[in-house]
C-alpha cells in the first residue's frame, strides 16, 4: 500500500472496571472473561482488512483492560510498521510494563480533573494526587503523553479549570484534548449528581 494511501486505525476496546456517570461509550464492565476473545477477533478482521496504518490507537474504556492484549493486538492485527501507536489509560492502577516492547509510542491518560471533588462527581477511581503519580510514571517512560480533560463539569469554577490547565501545561504533555464534560447526549446520571 503507498504511503499516501495508509491511514490511521482506531480500535474500541470496550472494557472497563466501571462505568464512569459521564461516558457514553460503548463498553462493558468486565471481569476479564471476555478479553482474550475480544482482541483474537480484533486482531482477525484488521488482519483480513489488510490495513498497514500509519496509526494505530487503542481507545474507549480502557485500553489496558484488555487483559495485556494490547501488545498482542497490536503485534498480529496490522501489516507494515506504524509510525505512531497509542495506548488510552485511566490513571489507576496503570500498569506501563510490555508497552513500549509491544510498540506503544504514545499513552493518552484520562485524568479529566485535579480536583477531588470533581473527581468524585465524575465516578473516577483516582483522585489528583494518583493523577499526578500516573502523569510521572508515564514521563519515565514516554516522552509523548497526552492528557485527558473535561471542562464545562458541573460544579467546576472558572478558577478550578484554570488551576487544571495551568498544572497540566507545567507537566508539557504533547498534547491536551478537552472534551465537554456535561452535554444532554453524554449528560452526568442522576446517582451521580
Amino acid at each position: 500500500m503507498g504511503r499516501s494511501r495508509r491511514t490511521g486505525v482506531y480500535i474500541h476496546v470496550p472494557f472497563c472496571r466501571k462505568r464512569c456517570p459521564y461516558c457514553a461509550f460503548v463498553l462493558i464492565e468486565s471481569d476479564g472473561s471476555l478479553h482474550d476473545l475480544f482482541v483474537d477477533k480484533v486482531s482477525s478482521e484488521v488482519r483480513r482488512a489488510r490495513l498497514e496504518p500509519r496509526t494505530l490507537y487503542f481507545g474507549g474504556g480502557n485500553a489496558l483492560d484488555a487483559g495485556g492484549g494490547v501488545d498482542r493486538a497490536a503485534d498480529r492485527s496490522v501489516g507494515g510498521e506504524p509510525e505512531e501507536i497509542t495506548v488510552e489509560c485511566n490513571p489507576e492502577g496503570l500498569q506501563l510494563d510490555g508497552l513500549r516492547a509491544a510498540g506503544a509510542t504514545r499513552i493518552t491518560l484520562g485524568i479529566q480533573a485535579l480536583d477531588d471533588g470533581l473527581l468524585k462527581l465524575l465516578g473516577r477511581e483516582h483522585d489528583a494526587d494518583g493523577a499526578r503519580r500516573a502523569y510521572r510514571a508515564a514521563a519515565k517512560e514516554f516522552d509523548n503523553i497526552c492528557v485527558d480533560l473535561l471542562f464545562a463539569v458541573p460544579g467546576q469554577t472558572r478558577e478550578s479549570w484554570r488551576r487544571t490547565l495551568d498544572e497540566v501545561r507545567s507537566w508539557k504533555p504533547a498534547h491536551v484534548p478537552a472534551a465537554l464534560g456535561f452535554r444532554r447526549s453524554c449528560a452526568l446520571r442522576p446517582e451521580a449528581v
